[in-house]
């Protein structure tokens, strides 16, 4: 009988990539991040460094940060500047109020110690003298940088002596664990009211999705989505083949095989 209101399409809404620092899942590791940017905030530290592949939430966890943390001079830039002068003319901008021609000169002279926090994303794209350009700002101890980057690709900066001898903080943020991702699906579904479908995969179905994505949250979200728009499918042409909410390994093989992961 096919589910009132197709259940599997109102799921498949939920594993949409999102934004929202609202939609920001706290699993334990999650919340061991969150805490020590807290502690950086609240630190006298010039710069904390955040690595960690792509897709595994680096960017989610940044936004949640500012989310929880609303103060003005705590400013993320999500978009990776390209030029040393546009980072420097954006700075200006939402620090000083205006463009400045000394802009080092003039926070020295106008800030109080570790006045603003600066969140830079994406910076394994920054060059050298965007990085040298950060660690003088740094410096000043009027401003402390969170640099985001994909693992250590922009190592000839962020190794050279004397900008490795300001960082202080270090987080690696690594795939869920197994546990986790449980935790994540559960608790996606609770949120969006489908209670039904919080134990529809079982330990053995989230071990299929865990040992193809490795935990990546962007891989296991476009896996699942995949998932519950083929279960939607099926529960609206050929309603009889869809038995209660628990989903069967035929589905995720289904899921598999469409995205690749093993051959049909």
């Amino acid at each position: 009988m096919m589910q009132k209101n197709n259940i599997f399409e109102d799921a498949k809404k939920v594993f949409i990539d999102t934004n929202s620092p609202k939609d920001y899942v706290k699993f334990e590791s999650n919340i061991r991040y969150l805490r020590h940017l807290h502690e950086f905030y609240n630190s006298d530290q010039k710069i904390s460094v955040i690595i960690g592949k792509p897709g595994i939430g680096k960017s989610m966890l940044l936004k949640r940060f500012v989310y929880e943390n609303k103060n003005p001079k705590l400013i993320l830039y999500d978009k990776p500047f390209f030029k040393k002068y546009e980072l420097e003319k954006q700075l200006s901008k939402d620090i000083l109020g205006y463009s400045s021609k000394n802009f080092i000169e003039d926070i020295e002279n106008n800030l109080n110690d570790f006045e603003y926090t600066i969140i830079l994303d994406e910076v394994q794209l920054y060059d050298d003298y965007m990085l040298e350009f950060v660690r003088i700002a740094s410096d000043t101890k009027k401003i402390k940088f969170i640099l985001s980057l994909h693992e250590i690709e922009n190592e000839s900066a962020l190794t050279k002596e004397h900008f490795t001898s300001r960082i202080f903080n270090y987080i690696t943020i690594v795939n869920p664990s197994l546990a986790e991702l449980g935790v994540y699906y559960q608790k996606k579904l609770l949120a969006n009211n489908l209670y039904e479908l919080s134990e529809s995969l079982g330990n053995k179905g989230l071990k299929f999705i865990y040992n193809l994505t490795k935990g990546n949250l962007r891989d296991t979200n476009k896996f699942l989505y995949t998932l519950f728009d083929i279960l939607s499918y099926f529960n609206e042409t050929r309603p009889s083949a869809i038995k209660g909410l628990k989903i069967k390994k035929k589905y995720l093989q289904m899921c598999a095989i469409h995205l690749g992961y093993i051959d049909a």
